[in-house]
């Protein structure tokens, strides 16, 4: 049936000349297989989540992180909440700069790439780049991250600030201010301790575990203010579900919408099959199964659902479910949101 819905979804973007039309509802792992997805929350349109997932981020972190340049005392953290069937967890690692350029995930890994695909010895039974997930799990990973911190950049130059990857290789943050047409160096302030937050949420459901999104960002040591609270300064990027994980997460969500279907008394048990459908919508959204369109798919999806049980409602226009669901991060939580992306009308 989802594949159904991503048809049309095509079939409607092309027929409106929507740009890279028929990229809507095409399946990402095998549209661009080597390519990594990411949603940047810099965008403006995007603020109200994007403090959403930073509030959650300060959550975790409260406390945490020296205000002075130093060892880590902690850096790595871990959430889990219980709800009923579904243990949800979040496990976060903070990455200093000088860390950051040990793991190479600032070098351009292009041209590595090239010859690690064509040398795989797991990539004639199982694709190019799931070889060298398989055989180099590492590289894999500084591949996905070099993208991901480009859309990370943006925001940390929005605050004056530039990481230092190339000049001295300090790892830390360079002020800079704009003279002319250009920039300078500003002398007047010092360079930053830079720090990277690096998250990640799953789900487990009948004794597995399923990674979903993870989560980017950055802070600073400054001796002066709390690295939690400059947070507040930052933007995430939300990685995409890895993409050889997408088609289990299918398979789980085929398993919870064949029970919605079967849900007995859905309009007198209204809560507990709303936190089944509210499932749906956020391991939909964590795996971001097209290119393109899959936001739509998720949503009609969804009203397939409940105009099948008899439930009248439609989609709060106010709300997203997918950014509700992306940074809630956990499903414990976006269950607490989930109404408020629907309107419900008198049963």
């Amino acid at each position: 049936m989802v594949d159904h819905l991503a048809m049309g979804r095509k079939k409607t973007a092309l027929a409106h000349g929507t740009e890279n039309g028929h990229l809507f509802g095409s399946k990402r792992f095998e549209e661009q297989p080597q390519s990594v997805h990411y949603t940047s929350l810099d965008d403006p349109r995007y603020r109200e989540y994007n403090g959403q997932i930073i509030a959650f981020l300060q959550e975790v972190t409260q406390g945490k992180i020296p205000i002075e340049e130093g060892q880590l005392r902690e850096r790595q953290f871990r959430v889990e909440e219980k709800l009923e069937e579904y243990l949800c967890s979040f496990e976060l690692e903070i990455f200093t700069g000088k860390e950051l350029l040990a793991k190479e995930w600032t070098v351009d890994p292009k041209s590595e790439m090239i010859l690690r695909t064509q040398d795989s010895t797991v990539a004639k039974t199982k694709g190019k780049l799931q070889g060298v997930k398989e055989t180099d799990p590492t590289f894999y990973t500084r591949n996905k991250m070099y993208y991901c911190l480009l859309g990370l950049w943006t925001s940390i130059a929005a605050e004056n600030l530039l990481f230092d990857s190339v000049m001295r290789r300090t790892g830390k943050f360079i002020p800079f201010k704009t003279v002319g047409e250009g920039i300078q160096q500003d002398t007047t302030k010092p360079l930053l301790s830079a720090l990277f937050l690096v998250g990640k949420a799953y789900l487990t459901i009948a004794g597995k575990t399923y990674p979903l999104c993870e989560y980017l960002t950055w802070t600073h040591q400054d001796g002066k203010t709390d690295p939690v609270e400059t947070l507040r300064r930052a933007s995430v990027v939300v990685i995409s579900q890895d993409q050889f994980v997408v088609n289990d997460t299918q398979k789980v969500i085929a398993t919870l919408f064949a029970q919605s279907l079967r849900f007995p008394l859905p309009k007198e048990n209204l809560k507990q099959f709303q936190k089944l459908t509210g499932a749906i919508r956020y391991l939909f959204a964590h795996s971001m199964p097209f290119f393109r369109g899959s936001a739509a798919v998720g949503e009609s999806q969804e009203m397939v659902i409940y105009k099948v049980r008899e439930i009248l409602c439609s989609h709060n226009p106010e709300k997203s479910g997918d950014l509700e669901a992306l940074t809630a991060p956990l499903l414990s939580r976006f269950l607490k949101a989930y109404l408020s992306t629907l309107l419900m009308q008198p049963q």
